[in-house]
């Protein structure tokens, strides 16, 4: 017994206490039951058997033979655990297993006393054949994975048994054999480790038809897999608060603006913030530089991660993005100045917004005005025989067109001004003021032809509808 760091508990009832019996030849004494954690004094075995007198315990005997961060190779031995009745010790052993497990080339291979077992290369066979299963009955997983784990294979492997093995939980050994086949699908996830990026948790993404894969899985090293360059991989290596969500937003903001100026943004984030929250105002920060006249990136920069946080008690730079944008869009929807850089955003900016919704009527009714009085929006104004097409003049004319024809055109107000349709009228040429159809149009596209209570357009309409959408080159594309 002595070869394997293993001990046995047992309770007798003649000295009433619990004795330990260490495989070294250590014995201990307590007169209540041993801890969980319990540790052998002579030589600092943690493994001990509750075998009662005149019984036997079966248990499973890891030895680890070898692990890198290619895998591992352990050996199994099952052994059991008898006491007589004089409470004479003896261990028996039985079946020897060695199981290599090949992560690098994604290979997996046991022997049974020696000789190996046959398994075929098809998906199926390996995911369920039973030799293998039954190698992991009785093993403990995170002790498992504790004696198993290389540097960087730590995660890997409790990501296989906690995230990829979902389906075989209530079987501890289908759970540990089906995580590590199905580990061999994330080989990405295996270079990212050893490339020494922590947590790689981090970068599973599901994977469904639905579903396009932010990262390059087929990628052959942290640039190819990211698709970013390489001074965005030290952050992400540092920072493991950095996900999909992160590097997916890094993508688009390198399509807007050049490498050189997002390095520079990284490391003032990397002083003042995080690349986190870099990210979260990423999209915010570009549109006011890009939209407002703001050419100084960096100072913009510094102004929502360092300047708000240290004067204005502001500490989400997505937060202070966000007020600056909606302040600097009210101010020139109101058409008064204002400060690139307001010493007191959250005042300049809720002010602005007070003043904005009491002219918010006047200033959509102006931004309508100006949409429907372009050379493009009269520009599908039609007239033929006894029909003709107009355009409205002023929101009222969306209200107005709503209640007589008891439909929601009037809700197309916003869609309007957002420049995302334009609407139309359908007159009789001999009673030109009375509505009779309410035609949206976007993309050069007729999207809706409707009439009182919704009704569609007569035979006729629709004839001079079409002859309208040939001569102006729009596409009936309407229901």
């Amino acid at each position: 017994m002595a070869k394997y760091d293993i001990g046995i508990y047992n309770y007798r009832n003649s000295s009433q206490k619990w004795i330990m019996s260490c495989g070294c030849g250590t014995v201990g004494y307590s007169k209540s039951k041993p801890t969980f954690h319990y540790k052998c004094e002579g030589c600092g075995n943690t493994t001990f058997l509750n075998v009662p007198c005149d019984s036997r315990e079966l248990y499973p005997y890891i030895h680890v033979l070898d692990k890198s961060r290619k895998g591992f190779k352990v050996k199994r031995t099952n052994l059991s655990v008898m006491v007589d009745k004089e409470y004479n010790i003896a261990v028996k052993q039985n079946m020897v297993q060695v199981l290599l497990y090949d992560l690098a080339n994604h290979d997996i291979r046991l022997w049974k006393n020696g000789k190996e077992v046959s398994i075929k290369s098809n998906w199926q066979p390996i995911y369920k054949n039973s030799n293998y299963v039954r190698f992991f009955t009785s093993i403990k997983d995170v002790e498992f994975k504790n004696m198993v784990s290389a540097d960087g294979t730590g995660e890997l492997f409790n990501m296989a048994w906690t995230e990829l093995s979902n389906g075989d939980s209530w079987r501890q050994e289908k759970k540990l054999y089906r995580g590590l086949v199905k580990l061999f699908e994330y080989t990405y996830l295996e270079i990212l480790a050893n490339a020494g990026f922590p947590n790689v948790e981090r970068f599973k993404e599901r994977r469904s038809r639905y579903n396009t894969p932010t990262l390059n899985i087929e990628g052959k090293n942290p640039k190819e897999i990211f698709g970013l360059p390489k001074f965005c991989l030290k952050h992400i290596r540092e920072d493991e608060r950095i996900g999909i969500y992160e590097i997916k937003e890094m993508r688009k903001a390198l399509e807007k603006i050049d490498g050189n100026r997002f390095r520079e943004l990284l490391d003032i984030v990397r002083d003042e913030g995080s690349v986190k929250g870099l990210c979260q105002a990423l999209d915010t920060l570009i549109e006011i530089h890009d939209t407002y006249g703001y050419n100084n990136l960096k100072k913009l920069t510094l102004y929502l991660f360092r300047e708000i946080r240290m004067t204005q008690g502001i500490t989400s730079p997505s937060t202070g993005a966000t007020l600056l944008r909606d302040y600097i869009k009210m101010a020139t929807k109101l058409r008064q100045e204002y400060d690139k850089y307001p010493k007191s955003l959250k005042k300049d900016h809720d002010v602005t917004m007070m003043n904005y919704k009491v002219m918010e009527n006047d200033i959509k009714r102006r931004e309508f005005r100006e949409k429907v009085e372009t050379e493009e929006y009269k520009y599908f104004e039609f007239k033929k025989k006894e029909y003709k097409i107009i355009s409205p003049s002023e929101m009222e004319d969306l209200v107005r067109e709503g209640n007589e024809l008891s439909h929601c055109i009037a809700s197309y107000i916003d869609r309007v001004i957002d420049n995302k349709c334009k609407i139309y009228f359908l007159r009789n040429v001999e009673d030109i003021a009375t509505p009779l159809i309410s035609i949206e149009v976007a993309n050069e596209n007729i999207r809706q032809v409707r009439g009182s209570y919704n009704r569609k357009a007569t035979q006729e309409e629709k004839e001079f509808i079409k002859e309208w959408a040939e001569k102006k080159e729009l596409v009936e594309a309407y229901y």
